[in-house]
């Protein structure tokens, strides 16, 4: 910890953020005009304080519900740290708008690093204590700010996915927007002749990964790298020789898509909370469908045929009823790609997935399902038999860990809205105790009660689902084996069954044999 030296001048970092795009920037790589005033602001206000400044800290293009805003993150670690005495921001809600956040760090972890915070423009400072309420109710209200906008987005983009407009990032492949109308589709004629070509081909008879390879032996762009290749915004994070490659499932995904029959789809996945990125599905009836909103590529006769024969080519899997027990974990020793389910003449296989796409990027390795279930099977049974201490490996097995992690996210949900429960009790006796001495008006105290009520009402039901799902989650814990009963059970087993696999095989490494009839040589990474 940076500690200051008697006499020396308080050291501030100051703080900034802009949420909205700023189409004042002089350059894209440059800071807004108004975070600028915002710096020149608060620098000025600093040096009239006679503070030294340490840094300033500046997030453009995040809004204040973002936890994971760089500059404001580095803030917090330098604040840890000890390295300066003041946060100075235009006001509590540029440092945040969640009441959570106010109390975890303005009030709580600030005042242990013995850290101060001043708002210019909304007079908050932590060193003022008689403002402590009003800083309480200002994150209050910007949390609500915040609930309100959320929900008026969703409203608005909504009503314009009704309304057949597009509100995606990009376009599917096949079109682009139009420069005059974001919200409208064109066809990409270069990428749309792609698509029907897809089409005619899964009707003449071939098949998905067949059709992948013959685009990649043309050099043919997947949809990725077509994108890449004409709006360098558009990155999905991974950049490799086999993320350039057309594979089967980005062939199903387009034959699958309605959007080519003129009709846009959107809605079909939304997020669970403004507080959280994670996404769930929406069923069929409640997305966004809306016919003849664009030029279409395919005709509709021409995409329900392929609709039934995909219907009908998945059949089998769908018959079989059952998760292959090494999905995932197969893997090709020559490339290091994953290997994919098949169905054959000769049964159900594993093949590469790099070579059934691209055969010059490796010679490929298969080998039937049961016979790599039954190898890892016997292996396992020949390794307990030989070597097995079951203490020893009763202490480093790894069960499968689902239902713990389950009961601790419940409880640290539970926890969550029982503290955001005791928050919301606190403000509201404090807003007793200023209508008492008179803070604040009739009007302002019914208004704010009411919300009291309500946010305290919501919040005990949702705590009370969440100890319910808890006490559901513990005793269905209760009922799991224990790992020294796992591996009794996994000794005596006559089939390799997904628990067991998840249980027990790290990965199964699938060789090439040297000679064709010969056993396919497998390298097994056990979990233990």
């Amino acid at each position: 910890m940076q500690s200051r030296a008697a006499g020396d001048a308080p050291r501030a970092a100051i703080y900034c953020r802009l949420s909205e795009e700023d189409a004042d920037k002089a350059d894209p790589g440059q800071d807004s005009r108004s975070i600028q005033n915002q710096k020149s602001m608060l620098v000025r206000y600093a040096v009239e304080q006679g503070w030294q400044i340490y840094n300033i800290y500046s997030d453009d293009d995040y809004t204040g519900s973002d936890r994971e805003r760089p500059q404001f993150n580095r803030l917090l670690e330098d604040a840890r740290r000890g390295c300066f005495d003041i946060v100075l921001c235009k006001s509590q809600s540029r440092f945040t708008r969640e009441m959570e956040l106010v109390e975890k760090y303005i009030h709580g972890l600030f005042v242990e690093w013995n850290v101060r915070f001043v708002g210019y423009a909304d007079n908050a400072d932590t060193a003022n204590r008689g403002n402590k309420k009003a800083r309480q109710i200002n994150g209050l209200v910007n949390e609500w700010y915040l609930e309100d906008m959320s929900q008026n987005i969703r409203t608005v983009l909504d009503a314009k996915r009704r309304q057949g407009e597009f509100v995606g990032s990009f376009a599917s492949y096949g079109y682009r927007k139009d420069p005059q109308d974001k919200h409208r589709l064109l066809v990409d004629e270069p990428a749309a002749a792609v698509v029907r070509r897809i089409y005619a081909l899964y009707l003449s008879g071939w098949g998905a990964s067949r059709i992948a390879a013959q685009l990649n032996r043309e050099q043919v762009p997947n949809p990725s790298a077509y994108k890449k290749q004409n709006n360098p915004a558009f990155n999905r994070g991974r950049s490799t020789a086999l993320a350039e490659l057309w594979s089967d499932s980005t062939v199903l995904g387009i034959l699958k898509k309605q959007v080519y029959t003129g009709t846009t789809v959107q809605h079909v996945n939304e997020k669970i909370s403004y507080k959280s990125k994670r996404l769930r599905r929406l069923p069929p009836e409640r997305r966004a469908v809306v016919q003849g909103t664009h030029a279409a590529v395919i005709d509709t006769e021409t995409w329900e045929a392929v609709q039934r024969k995909l219907a009908e080519g998945g059949a089998e899997q769908r018959r079989e009823g059952r998760r292959d027990a090494l999905a995932g974990k197969c893997r090709c020793a020559l490339c290091g790609g994953k290997l994919q389910s098949k169905y054959g003449r000769a049964g159900k296989y594993l093949r590469c997935r790099t070579h059934a796409v691209a055969p010059e990027r490796c010679p490929g390795v298969s080998i039937r399902r049961d016979e790599a279930a039954q190898c890892v099977l016997e292996a396992l049974q020949a390794c307990m038999a030989r070597y097995l201490d079951r203490e020893y490996l009763a202490r480093h097995l790894r069960p499968p860990e689902a239902a713990a992690h389950r009961q601790e996210q419940l409880a640290l949900r539970a926890a969550r809205l029982e503290q955001a429960l005791v928050r919301q009790r606190a403000c509201r006796k404090t807003l007793y105790e200023d209508r008492v001495d008179g803070a604040v008006t009739a009007a302002q105290f019914a208004e704010l009660s009411a919300a009291f009520e309500a946010e305290i009402a919501r919040l005990g039901k949702e705590l009370a689902a969440a100890e319910r799902e808890r006490g559901a989650a513990v005793e269905q814990a209760a009922q799991c084996v224990t790992a020294e009963q796992l591996v009794e059970k996994y000794a005596r087993a006559d089939v390799l069954t997904d628990e067991m696999a998840e249980c027990m095989v790290e990965a199964v490494l699938v060789g090439r044999p040297e000679r064709q009839r010969r056993p396919v040589p497998l390298e097994i990474r056990w979990r233990f």
